[in-house]
């Protein structure tokens, strides 16, 4: 739908939603380590990395989106006050007449 954008925009949600577990494992001592836990250590750290910078990218359009929001928002009200505005002057130069 809508070129994409709402389809990128639930799988960004479902990234918010989502959490990397540690394994028991990766809480004792990097020297206590194998070479091969060292490596999905790393592997491990470069995943949560990676994860944290997509979930700041996910915030940060759904901040832009409800800023986006607020604007229309505030556009129509805008809007709205004025016409009620006008139709005022409009009353008052009747009623003056």
């Amino acid at each position: 739908m809508f070129g994409g954008t709402e389809l990128n925009l639930k799988k960004e949600k479902n990234l918010l939603d989502q959490e990397l577990q540690r394994e028991e494992w990766m809480n004792k001592p990097v020297e206590e380590m194998t070479d091969e836990e060292k490596l999905k250590l790393k592997e491990f750290d470069k995943q949560v990395e990676e994860f944290k910078q997509k979930q700041q990218k996910a915030w940060e359009q759904e901040l832009k989106k409800i800023k986006r929001e607020i604007i229309d928002i505030q556009l129509e009200f805008e809007e709205e006050l004025l016409c009620k505005f006008k139709r005022k002057l409009f009353v008052d130069v009747r009623i003056l007449e």
